[in-house]
C-alpha cells in the first residue's frame, strides 16, 4: 500500500497508463498476436507518434508560432529517451535518434 502512494504523484497518468497495459496486454490475447506481432504494433505506433510529433514542430515553426529555444527543448526531451546508458549499443536506437537530430535540425532552418 506504501508503495503506491509513493508512485502515485500524478495518479491520472499512473492509472491511465495501468488501463492502457491491460487493454493492451487483453487486445493481444484477444487477436492471437504474438511477441513479434505486438513488437511491430508498438514501434509503428512509435513511429507515428514520432513522426506526428516533427510534423506538428515544423508546422508551428513555419507559422512562426514557436521560437528555435522551445524547438530546441522539444528536441532534448524527444532524445532524452534515446540517450540512455542501456540504449547505447542498440543500433536501431541510434538510427532512430540520428533520423530525429537530423528531423529537428531541418526545422530549425526554416525560417
Amino acid at each position: 500500500m506504501t508503495n503506491l502512494i509513493k508512485m502515485t504523484e500524478k495518479p491520472y497518468l499512473v492509472q491511465r497508463r495501468r488501463i492502457r497495459q491491460f487493454y493492451w496486454k487483453g487486445r493481444i490475447l484477444k487477436l492471437g498476436m504474438n511477441q513479434r506481432q505486438a513488437f511491430e504494433a508498438q514501434r509503428a505506433a512509435d513511429t507515428a507518434a514520432l513522426n506526428g510529433v516533427v510534423y506538428l514542430a515544423m508546422l508551428l515553426r513555419r507559422h512562426q508560432l514557436i521560437t528555435a529555444e522551445e524547438i530546441e527543448h522539444l528536441h532534448s526531451m524527444m532524445s532524452k529517451p534515446l540517450n540512455l546508458n542501456e540504449n547505447a549499443d542498440n543500433p536501431l536506437v541510434q538510427n532512430i535518434h540520428q533520423h530525429l537530430d537530423e528531423q529537428f535540425a531541418a526545422i530549425l532552418k526554416l525560417i
